[in-house]
């Protein structure tokens, strides 16, 4: 009996050696690990982590994706439970942060459903359970990463200058995507190019003896996918077809009798205007759309003048001009994909759409002569108009209107052309050399 009561006596006091231990070290974070036994006998024992350790984790890697990022690290621990990751828009982790726990397996972790262009601070410890108990880590040191945005489908806002070598237009994701002609050869190309400075890739080439052309600007992407259409004259034919950016799987979608002018692509249907020549000038003008799951086709409004010229898109927004024989203003429409509704916004010669943003050009005329021109902007509802620019030189033509400004056209008297960029921040014409 004595010896047993002596056994429990040594049994009590080793564990409250133990549990005492793990308190001071709690306290004093100098060492990294303590000893406790865990199991019912307290016969076992493993190394565990304390809270406050100085031993901590660390990120090897963090790379943002379309509103989501992945993080990496290192296993420091052995005989852990797992990991805690936890991120945030505070830097200090005061405030909008969220935590989740993976597995002691893992090295890598993907958080999605993030918003989109959002600067993220993220930081990483490992954690041991016992029982009920939680014990920690240190945190890691904090790395941030600015998550992208998944990009709409856009009309491609982009042309080869010849007189200055330059692209004069907008990137889609890190390319630029335009059409050329080369006369030598009779062929149309696809390219896209990275910078001026780089070769540009063949996407597509297209042998125009052979009875067919390639459209320009007829290209809508999301800078992974390209839609693009292909003119038959053997049969006045307009084909739809849809390639991935590197120029690979190409797939016929649809075709129709006369041309085509792709406008834009929204929640899987792609949005074009067709048009029937007559003798002198277009029969009819229509507005349609296609679903390429349903395969469905639709005409949206017939005898569409006022949305006669495409001109640019993003997402649901799709821009237009009206039809004109002339240098004149004409309305501006917008068309809502998701509502399924147009608005006109205004009167002009150009637009162009940057953000939730439209800019766009009016023109002054003057005994039947154009004078000049002005630039103002507008929201997405032609509401909030603002004026940009008034009395612009009729020197300048407006040919292109990107997201951070409007490419122009300047020719001298022998019709030798020089390109010109007007920035909307700076409000200044500049010559592009």
């Amino acid at each position: 009996m004595k010896k047993l009561v002596s056994v429990f006596l040594t049994m009590v006091m080793l564990l409250s050696i133990a549990v005492g231990s793990c308190v001071t070290a709690k306290a004093n974070t100098k060492p990294n690990y303590c000893k406790v036994y865990i199991d019912e006998r307290y016969s076992n024992s493993t190394n565990l982590i304390l809270e406050g350790s100085k031993k901590a984790m660390e990120i090897s890697s963090l790379s943002a994706g379309s509103k989501k990022f992945t993080v990496k690290w290192k296993k420091s621990f052995n005989h852990i439970s797992g990991y805690q990751i936890q991120y945030a828009t505070d830097k200090k982790f005061k405030k909008n942060k969220k935590s989740i726990s993976v597995s002691k397996s893992k090295t890598s972790k993907t958080v999605t459903g993030l918003k989109a262009n959002k600067t993220y601070y993220v930081r990483i410890r490992a954690y041991y359970k016992n029982r009920n108990n939680k014990f920690y880590s240190a945190w890691s040191k904090a790395k941030s990463v600015k998550v992208k945005g998944s990009l709409s489908y856009s009309k491609v806002q982009c042309e080869y200058s010849t007189a200055t070598g330059k692209i004069l237009g907008d990137k889609v994701g890190s390319y630029y995507y335009y059409t050329v002609y080369d006369y030598e050869s009779d062929t149309d190309y696809l390219l896209k190019r990275k910078s001026e400075d780089e070769e540009p890739t063949v996407l597509l080439n297209i042998d125009r003896s052979h009875g067919y052309e390639l459209l320009p600007k007829n290209v809508v992407t999301n800078g992974s996918t390209i839609y693009f259409v292909v003119y038959s004259y053997n049969d006045y034919r307009s084909i739809i077809y849809k390639m991935s950016t590197s120029g690979k799987d190409i797939t016929q979608i649809h075709q129709q009798f006369g041309t085509m002018d792709l406008i834009g692509f929204y929640n899987n249907c792609i949005y074009y205007m067709s048009y029937d020549y007559g003798v002198e000038d277009f029969e009819s003008i229509r507005f349609c759309k296609y679903n390429i799951k349903t395969e469905k086709y639709e005409i949206i409004y017939e005898n569409a003048w006022d949305f006669a010229n495409p001109v640019a898109s993003s997402g649901r927004y799709m821009i237009f001009r009206g039809y004109t024989n002339d240098y004149e203003n004409v309305p501006i429409t917008v068309y809502d994909a998701k509502e399924g509704k147009k608005k006109a916004i205004a009167n002009g010669i150009n637009v162009g759409i940057s953000g939730s943003t439209i800019y766009y050009c009016t023109m002054n005329i003057e005994n039947d002569y154009y004078t000049s021109f002005n630039l103002y902007c507008c929201d997405i509802n032609g509401k909030n108009k603002k004026t940009v620019k008034k009395c612009i030189s009729s020197s300048y033509y407006p040919t292109c209107m990107g997201k951070d400004g409007m490419f122009c056209i300047c020719w001298d008297e022998d019709y030798n052309e020089t390109d010109y960029f007007f920035s909307y921040k700076d409000k200044t014409m500049k010559k592009i050399s």
